[in-house]
């Protein structure tokens, strides 16, 4: 258990693979349209928020997608909680994040994934990739060489579901909130939670589980 990431890393010759989400009593991680005042869109307690701080001071890397930059404009760093803060990734296929994003402020490494050719400064790395082939398995061997060993999928529903199609990971750790409903809107990433242990998180359910195959 003590030695799980560095395991994986030198079999498995990939990071160590967390999946990450938060999703509403009927299985919702967002309402669509988005709402213009975002925190009618948040799901989780304070508790969880910084149950998640914790354990991204806990690993190398997080990652997430194009969208979910642009929908959320996430910093990805440890604030809520003492600790570092992970090297951010994410995909941008076709380049379309500004600098303005908080993603790219100076407070942690970011490593962007994208299909072009680009001079990173600073910070700031660029690694091009060939988005027609296996995007997952490219970006996790370029973690690999770059000695990361562990990593939070943080992103959206099909960043996530990506990972669980490919059977590429090795924990989900889910937020659940049982007073909130969404009705309609963005749908949770669907992974069988039968065997899943339960904890408390402030109001909401933590559930945990392992990936046996």
């Amino acid at each position: 258990e003590l030695n799980k990431r560095f395991f994986t890393f030198h079999e498995k010759k990939r990071p160590y693979i967390i999946l990450k989400w938060a999703q509403t009593n009927d299985g919702f991680v967002s309402k669509l349209p988005l709402p213009v005042n975002k925190s009618e869109n948040w799901i989780t307690c304070e508790e969880s928020k910084k149950a998640v701080h914790l354990m991204r001071s806990q690993e190398q890397a997080i990652m997430v997608g194009t969208n979910t930059v642009i929908n959320d404009n996430p910093e990805l760093t440890v604030r809520l909680v003492e600790g570092k803060n992970p090297v951010r990734i994410v995909l941008d296929k076709d380049l379309k994040l500004k600098s303005s994003f908080k993603i790219f402020n100076a407070a942690a490494e970011t490593l962007v994934f994208t299909e072009f050719r680009k001079t990173g400064a600073g910070h700031i790395k660029y690694f091009k990739i060939d988005f027609s082939k296996d995007v997952i398995q490219q970006v996790l061997q370029q973690l690999y060489e770059l000695n990361i060993a562990s990593i939070i999928i943080e992103g959206g529903t099909p960043l996530l579901q990506s990972f669980i199609k490919e059977n590429l990971w090795d924990e989900a750790r889910i937020f659940v909130n049982p007073n909130k409903n969404f009705v309609s809107g963005i749908k949770a990433p669907e992974l069988n939670l039968s065997k899943a242990s339960k904890e408390k998180s402030g109001i909401d359910y933590l559930y945990l589980t392992r990936n046996q195959t």
